[in-house]
């Protein structure tokens, strides 16, 4: 695969790969696709179906080389999107992923990365992050937040109402909604029994993407295990 890495580090065959891929796809249709499976996609992508994932895993266990299958998930919806459809869609391959994850497990505990910005609205994501400030070790109020957030997954309740109070009563139902997800990402990763990365993304939502990780490590993590880990940008 020495081919398949050294062109990539053309610059000039890298910044128009996109213009390269629709104009074989073109014109060189009939053999574009074997050609990129066997090449390209063969390289970076596992498989199509869980059973060439699976196949893929193994054969890289028996070379000594543990799998760590990364999640294709979009963070930036399209814009005049229907949000909440996106959103959902983000949330079911999610849910396929963390599946997924389980069915290749390596001799080692398995564990994947995951991307919790595309369950979220953005202008939510940013909101909280200005109320919470970007040093959240040393923020009061994300305490607070945490814990009403843990309450909410888990007793379907504001707990102080603190985040309850600054937030609009449609910001309101969609964080309930949010909640909800956070408890599917939850008990599927616990069914599962994998390790999850949350991955820390922008600096300007870092606040609130910490907010959701360790409200999911309150509500799933164990003495025993840590499902779900934070990660720092």
């Amino acid at each position: 695969h020495w081919l398949v890495f050294g062109s990539c580090g053309i610059e000039s065959f890298s910044d128009n790969s996109q213009r390269i891929m629709d104009l074989s796809d073109k014109y060189l249709k009939p053999i574009f696709l074997p050609i990129m499976k066997a090449t390209y996609y063969g390289q970076f992508v596992a498989g199509n179906t869980p059973a060439e994932i699976k196949n893929t895993t193994e054969e890289l266990l028996e070379l000594g080389i543990e799998p760590f299958i990364a999640m294709p998930i979009e963070t930036e919806s399209q814009a005049g999107c229907d949000i909440e459809a996106w959103q959902n869609e983000v949330q079911e391959k999610i849910i396929y992923c963390i599946k997924l994850v389980g069915e290749t497990k390596g001799y080692r505990p398995t564990m994947t990365h995951i991307k919790l910005s595309g369950i979220i609205d953005h202008e939510l994501q940013l909101k909280l992050t200005e109320k919470i400030g970007r040093n959240v070790t040393s923020s009061v109020l994300f305490e607070k937040f945490l814990d009403d957030l843990v309450s909410l997954m888990k007793n379907g309740d504001w707990g102080s109402n603190t985040l309850q109070n600054e937030l609009t009563e449609k910001e309101q139902e969609h964080l309930k909604l949010v909640a909800k997800r956070l408890n599917e990402i939850g008990h599927a990763t616990v069914d599962q029994d994998i390790v999850l990365q949350c991955d820390a993304e922008y600096v300007n939502m870092n606040p609130t993407l910490t907010l959701m990780t360790l409200a999911l490590a309150c509500c799933f993590n164990t003495s025993t295990k840590p499902y779900f880990w934070n990660t720092y940008q």
